[in-house]
């Protein structure tokens, strides 16, 4: 059976109406009901007396909707098992990662596993770029989180998901009122409208004069534009430096200046109107996040369940 259209007969079941289902699925009644019929029409049976008022089951509705009650048992039953074999699962890894995703995706992720994975001991670490070599050369840290690429011989990498760059302006700036066609406003960026073909990009030629707050030069991002930049052969104007891409984006948002940031950084902060975003037209401007793990360790339970469980999300991550 397919589990739509098994949603859509339940949801009919507890309303015992069309009208009130559609509602409730955010669907129109006639979509639902041609769904709900051709159902029908693929079991053979009638499942709902439509003459009736309120709707009632038929012998054969009643009988669907009892399959359905045990199979649902059976699924929270093994539901349960799961849960408590997942439960009794103990270690503990340690991952390092720097600047916004420590603060906003690793949380996120660590957070999640923590609720399916309770008695594991995810301990993250905050670590500068540039000690990150140092970091997993101690033999101490078991996983590192970055968009760094580079080579070490007791780890092995995992490519995640690709994350767009956006430049975030000033909604003030003066600037905005000549890129009308290709601005997008935080809702924009939060339902994913730079990952569509639709969305115009922005040449850096345009953007020459506007005033840039770019982080230290040794970031990855710092680095990504300071090429495209260079190969425009234009110079940025650059009015500040910073360590953090949230903080860039917190004073971009105050008016001082446009910065650079990754596109999910918006599912980390609250919605603004205090800026524009846009899509600038460059291979630079798209980078993958990367999950780096000792070679050694691989096959313990520990990392087979986190390796299993940030593949699962990276993939959703894609999919939106």
């Amino acid at each position: 059976m397919l589990a739509k259209e098994c949603t859509y007969v339940w949801k009919i079941y507890e309303e015992r109406s069309f009208s009130r289902a559609a509602e409730k699925l955010y669907l129109t009644q006639p979509a639902l009901s041609i769904a709900v019929k051709r159902f029908e029409e693929r079991l053979g049976v009638t499942l709902f007396d439509r003459s009736s008022a309120p709707l009632q089951l038929t012998p054969e509705g009643e009988c669907f909707i009892e399959t359905m009650q045990k199979m649902n048992a059976l699924q929270q039953e093994m539901r349960d098992y799961f849960d408590a074999q997942n439960a009794s699962r103990t270690g503990c890894i340690d991952i390092i990662s720097n600047g916004d995703y420590f603060s906003c995706a690793l949380p996120q992720i660590i957070d999640s596993f923590r609720e399916k994975f309770p008695g594991y001991e995810i301990k993250p670490h905050n670590v500068d770029t540039k000690e990150f070599r140092e970091c997993l050369d101690s033999g101490l840290i078991d996983m590192c989180f970055t968009v760094k690429s580079f080579e070490h011989p007791e780890f092995e990498r995992l490519d995640l998901y690709t994350e767009k760059l956006l430049l975030a302006v000033p909604a003030a700036f003066p600037i905005n009122d000549a890129l009308v066609a290709e601005r997008m406003t935080f809702a924009d960026v939060a339902n994913h409208r730079h990952n569509k073909k639709s969305c115009r990009p922005v040449s850096i030629d345009r953007i020459r004069d506007v005033p840039l707050l770019l982080l230290q030069d040794y970031n990855d991002l710092s680095q990504r534009v300071t090429k495209v930049f260079e190969a425009a052969h234009v110079s940025p104007h650059v009015v500040m430096r910073l360590d953090q891409m949230l903080t860039a984006y917190y004073v971009a948002a105050a008016g001082m200046g446009a910065a650079f940031i990754r596109s999910e950084l918006i599912s980390s902060v609250k919605p603004t109107d205090k800026l524009f975003f846009y899509r600038i037209a460059d291979p630079q401007m798209e980078r993958t996040m990367k999950l780096y793990f000792r070679r050694s360790m691989k096959k313990t339970q520990p990392y087979v369940d986190f390796l299993r469980f940030v593949s699962g999300w990276s993939e959703a991550i894609q999919a939106e």
